[in-house]
């Protein structure tokens, strides 16, 4: 037995392959629904984006809000500029008005996300 844990001819024939544990999807990601009803959210960046392409022209810090349809793995971003809850709640009203309302919304637990969640309770 030992031997044929040394010998590699006779040890990978043996072998078995690693096969993961996987956990049960979510009820969304199994039903078809419309595009976008239900959506990930995160923010990518920061990027400089310059004003105009003279040489000593401003850079602005902007930020990316990736919105991923957990349907069709669609992508939707929007340039937000800067990472508070007023600017990620004007970026997701656009979303909401170029892709209708959404019955659910994943995030990590961002102090803008948790800021305009609270916000959106109230209203």
């Amino acid at each position: 037995r030992i031997r044929i844990y040394r010998c590699l001819k006779c040890y990978l024939p043996k072998a078995k392959p690693f096969e993961p544990q996987m956990s049960e999807l979510p009820s969304e990601r199994l039903h078809s629904l419309r595009p976008f009803s239900s959506v990930s959210l995160d923010f990518a960046g920061p990027f400089f984006v310059t004003l105009s392409r003279r040489r000593n022209s401003t850079k602005l810090k902007t930020y990316l809000a990736v919105f991923v349809c957990q349907e069709v793995k669609a992508v939707h971003l929007e340039l937000v500029p800067e990472l508070t809850t007023s600017g990620f709640l004007r970026a997701l009203d656009r979303f909401i008005g170029r892709r209708g309302l959404c019955a659910k919304i994943y995030s990590d637990r961002g102090t803008n996300f948790q800021g305009a969640a609270r916000h959106l309770e109230e209203v």
